[in-house]
């Protein structure tokens, strides 16, 4: 994609991208991040009456090509998903997982389920805490409850904590053996 001189230049340049019918979503992407170089504002707003897309898609492909600005490091057995998949992780982990799924011809699904697997790692390892030495009147705990669809609590939007961190069945957690500090 050019440099464009104005907004209208660059509108003009998505609307023929509509009008082509592409459905090359990275084309979209790089026409999307072309208004951030050149250095234009509401850019959102436009594209997204120009696609026809929500204001948040046209943020959402712009971040996935900004996560992968180089076409080089696209992987084109897989598809514009996976690369959305991953966009958040560092480099090293977007190459090795996308060519992970480009291998073992993994689904967009199962892709995010290894995600999730890193960003556990990353989170143990990030939230792991030293205990203060003494004696303590209470201990505060909020202990990674594992949630199920059928359970009375569960409502659509509960219970995602296992997207975001491992969580524990309740007989793990009422076996956990915890330090004599209270």
């Amino acid at each position: 994609m050019s440099n464009y001189t104005d907004v209208a230049e660059w509108a003009e340049a998505g609307r023929a991208l509509v009008a082509s019918n592409s459905k090359n979503k990275w084309d979209i992407a790089e026409w999307l991040l072309t208004a951030e170089r050149c250095g234009f504002d509401s850019k959102y707003r436009l594209a997204a009456n120009i696609l026809n897309f929500a204001i948040g898609t046209c943020r959402e492909y712009a971040r996935v090509a900004r996560a992968f600005p180089e076409p080089s490091r696209r992987i084109d057995k897989v598809c514009f998903g996976h690369h959305q998949a991953v966009a958040a992780l560092p480099e090293t982990e977007q190459e090795r997982l996308l060519a992970l799924a480009s291998e073992n011809k993994l689904s967009v699904s199962k892709l995010r389920a290894e995600v999730r697997k890193v960003n556990r790692s990353a989170d143990n390892a990030r939230d792991a805490i030293l205990i203060p030495p003494g004696v303590f009147r209470v201990i505060y705990a909020d202990p990674p409850w594992h949630y199920r669809p059928d359970d009375s609590t569960f409502r659509r939007g509960d219970g995602a904590a296992a997207d975001h961190y491992s969580t524990m069945p309740l007989d793990e957690i009422c076996g956990m053996q915890l330090p004599r500090l209270a």
